[in-house]
């Protein structure tokens, strides 16, 4: 009788030994559910950054809501609820100078006391801003607010006198008409 390798016998025991370790960690997830082999770790996504720059046609969400066809008045959007995360984070203002308007506007809302805590930039005819920031935080609360909406004549309107003659720049003016709202600012964790 031939006597066989040691060699052949360690070999089996490898294939044996790794056979039994795939199977366990195959089967352990299954067996144990509260136990989990941990991942690949993955890189964090990034919050998603929210656009506070005016941008041009209708406010999503509301692409259907009726347009000014009589340029003799005055018709906007604007969120009554309006919520800001505590910081420096934007809210959603959510503004629109309808289509079919022939004015500017811009937007502010005064707490109770007359302080001013957002004014929008301009919005033309046909603009809109999902999301502005505030002027400086405020703590976490919801706040009662006054909401104007100051409208003003594009530049091209304006009468000669109210253009620097020396820089061709509009001379700041006044409004001319002011709608007021109410609304809700909530400023949340």
């Amino acid at each position: 009788m031939k006597k066989k390798s040691s060699g052949f016998w360690l070999d089996l025991l490898v294939v044996a030994l790794a056979v039994a370790i795939g199977s366990l960690l195959f089967l352990l997830p299954k067996l144990a559910p509260g136990v989990t082999v941990a991942p690949e770790r993955e890189e964090p996504t990034p919050p998603p950054t929210l656009n506070t720059e005016v941008q041009q046609g209708r406010l999503p969400g509301y692409e259907n809501a009726p347009i000014n066809e009589d340029g003799r008045y005055f018709q906007y959007l604007f969120n009554s609820s309006v919520v800001f995360s505590e910081g420096a984070v934007p809210g959603n203002v959510l503004l629109e100078n309808t289509v079919g308007n022939v004015c500017d506007m811009v937007v502010s809302f005064q707490l109770e006391d007359g302080k001013t805590v957002y004014r929008s930039p301009k919005l033309s005819p046909g603009e809109y801003l999902e999301y502005g920031r505030l002027l400086e935080p405020l703590p976490v609360g919801s706040y009662p607010v006054s909401v104007t909406i100051d409208v003003y004549l594009p530049p091209q309107e304006l009468p000669e006198e109210e253009v620097d003659p020396e820089s061709a720049e509009p001379v700041p003016q006044e409004p001319i008409a002011s709608y007021m709202e109410q609304a809700t600012l909530t400023v949340q964790k």
